[in-house]
C-alpha cells in the first residue's frame, strides 16, 4: 500500500511521462504567412521530460531557398523524416533541375505520414511558391495537412501560441514585420508553458531567400 502510494506521489511530480512522446521531447513552432513572405519561429529546449538537457536544439530544417520544415514529438523520427525529404529533394533535382515547391514538400510529407502512420512526429511546412504566394502547412501524425492563410502552430505550447498569435497577427505583414511578430509570439507563448524554453530562431523567407535570427529566450 505504502509502494502503490509513493507511485501515484512520483506520477503527479512528472508533467510528462517517457510514454507521451509528443511532448516529453517538449518545445513549439509556429508558422505565420505574411506579404510574399512567410515565417517560422520556435524554441531551442531539448527536454527529458521536465529535465533540460539541451537548449541549442535544432527544430527547423531548411530544405531549399525557399522552403523550410520543422518537426515536434520524437526528435529522431523528425531527423528520419528529413532524411527522407532530402532524398527526394536530390533526386528531384537530379531529374528534374529544379527545387521542391513548399506545396510538393507538404503533399510528400504528408503521404509518407500516412503509409507510416503511428510516427510520434507532427510537421510544419513553410515557403514561398514561385509566383511569391507564401505557404504555411502543419500536419499531424497521420499525415492530416491543415492549410490557413494566417498561422499554424505545433508543439507542447499550442494553446498559449494560439491566443497570442491570434491576438498578435495582421494581414500583409512585412518581413520585418513578421519577424518581430514571430519573435513577441514565441516568447510571450514560452511563458506560459514550462516544457518550452532556450533562445528563440525566428527563419523569414521571402523570393530573394531565407534569413535567420536568434534571439535570447527563457534559460530557467
Amino acid at each position: 500500500m505504502r509502494l502503490f502510494a509513493l507511485c501515484a506521489f512520483l506520477a503527479l511530480l512528472l508533467p510528462c511521462r517517457p510514454e507521451d512522446v509528443m511532448t516529453f521531447y517538449g518545445g513549439a513552432m509556429v508558422a505565420m504567412r505574411g506579404k510574399n513572405c512567410v515565417g517560422v519561429a520556435c524554441d531551442l529546449r531539448l527536454g527529458h521530460g521536465p529535465q533540460t538537457v539541451s537548449t541549442s536544439a535544432k527544430r527547423v530544417y531548411k530544405v531549399n531557398e525557399r522552403v523550410v520544415c520543422g518537426f515536434s514529438g520524437a526528435v529522431g523520427i523528425g531527423q528520419q523524416l528529413l532524411a527522407v525529404l532530402g532524398e527526394q529533394e536530390r533526386r528531384l533535382r537530379l531529374v528534374g533541375g529544379k527545387d521542391m515547391s513548399p506545396g510538393a514538400t507538404s503533399s510528400f510529407l504528408s503521404r509518407f505520414l500516412w503509409e507510416n502512420r503511428g510516427l510520434p512526429c507532427e510537421v510544419l511546412v513553410a515557403g514561398v511558391e514561385q509566383d511569391g504566394t507564401p505557404h504555411v502547412c502543419g500536419m499531424d501524425s497521420l499525415g492530416a495537412k491543415v492549410s490557413r492563410d494566417d498561422f499554424v502552430v505545433t508543439g507542447t505550447a499550442v494553446p498559449s501560441l494560439f491566443g497570442v498569435c491570434e491576438a498578435s497577427y495582421k494581414e500583409e505583414l512585412t518581413p520585418e514585420e513578421l519577424l518581430d511578430t514571430l519573435r513577441s509570439c514565441m516568447q510571450n507563448a514560452m511563458e506560459r508553458d514550462c516544457l518550452t524554453g532556450g533562445d528563440i530562431a525566428v527563419h523569414v523567407i521571402t523570393p530573394q531567400g531565407l534569413v535567420s535570427r536568434r534571439f535570447p529566450g527563457r534559460l530557467d
